[in-house]
């Protein structure tokens, strides 16, 4: 999360005002903390629909597993990602 979101600071610090440095605190530090933010929220929401969706499909994932499904594929839905990208 550090790492993308130093990126995408970096990359959007790009377009600060031309007087400015591009390294000036009083655009540097909110751009950062808006993006760090964001990814935090987008991975806790995901997560808590992963682990909200592991509860309620217990049966059909453990079905899926033993007929030798990946756990990459036993997990994947489309509501997680839905929510992980809203």
């Amino acid at each position: 999360m550090l790492l993308v979101g130093t990126v995408v600071a970096m990359l959007a610090l790009n377009g600060a005002p031309r007087g400015a440095s591009w390294y000036d605190p009083r655009y540097a530090l909110p751009l950062f903390g808006m993006t760090l933010g964001n990814a935090m929220t987008g991975i806790s929401l995901g997560l808590g629909s992963l682990t909200s969706l592991a509860r309620q499909e217990r049966a059909d994932i453990e079905a899926q597993l033993i007929l030798d499904a990946s756990h990459r594929q036993a997990l994947w839905s489309r509501a997680l990602l839905r929510t992980g990208v809203i």
